[in-house]
Order: C-alpha cells, then sequence, then structure tokens
C-alpha cells in the first residue's frame, strides 16, 4: 500500500474498529500466546513479515481469524524489536494493559494504541 492508501483511511474508519473487536480477544487469548512461541520465530522470520496484510485487513477479518493467524499478523507488526524485547515482554505486562489502551502491542507501529484513536500509526 502506498502511503496515498494509508492517507485515505480516515480517523472515521479507523473508529468503526469498536470495542466488541478488542473484548474478543480474552485473557486466554493473551495466556496462549507463550514465550516459546516467540522464541521460535527467527528474527528473518520476522523481517519477511511486513505491515501490508494487516493494514488491508478490516476488523471483521481479524475476528474470524484464529489466534495462531493473528499472533503471526502481529510478529508481522513488530519489525523494529529485538528478540531480547519479546522475551522480556511477560505475561504480567500483557495484564497490565486494559481492554482501551493496549501500549506497546505492536512497538512502534502503533504507539499508544487507543480505541478510536490510531493517530500514532506509522508506516
Amino acid at each position: 500500500m502506498t502511503m496515498g492508501a494509508v492517507k485515505a483511511m480516515t480517523m472515521g474508519d479507523f473508529r468503526a474498529m469498536t470495542m466488541g473487536a478488542v473484548t474478543a480477544m480474552t485473557m486466554g487469548d493473551f495466556r496462549a500466546m507463550i514465550m516459546g512461541d516467540l522464541r521460535a520465530m527467527t528474527m528473518g522470520e520476522i523481517r519477511a513479515m511486513t505491515m501490508r496484510d494487516v493494514r488491508a485487513m478490516t476488523m471483521r477479518d481479524f475476528r474470524a481469524m484464529t489466534m495462531r493467524e493473528v499472533r503471526t499478523l502481529t510478529m508481522g507488526a513488530v519489525t523494529a524489536g529485538t528478540m531480547g524485547d519479546f522475551r522480556a515482554m511477560n505475561m504480567g505486562d500483557f495484564r497490565a494493559n486494559t481492554m482501551g489502551e493496549v501500549r506497546a502491542m505492536f512497538m512502534g507501529e502503533v504507539r499508544a494504541m487507543i480505541m478510536g484513536d490510531f493517530r500514532a500509526m506509522t508506516m
């Protein structure tokens, strides 16, 4: 996607992604993302993924995906992080995040992600 395509996604589009989509990911889903899964991915595999498919998805598509698929796309978004950063993210960090604000989940792709406010999203 070009920058023009990204800019074409207005704030109204982002606000259309409701809290229902977030709450569908339960704490059980978060606990399923264990450190072993993160360590099993090489940095080459992470770099090979781009944000293109993530940006193209609607929240309806996102909800229909399995947690394994969601986890893979999320890892693709975290291209700026090192493997050390991933290991440092323990389950306590996930619990500290409210459903309304998932802090640093995308590690630089989406900063201070708040439902209805995606102004910090970058290329």
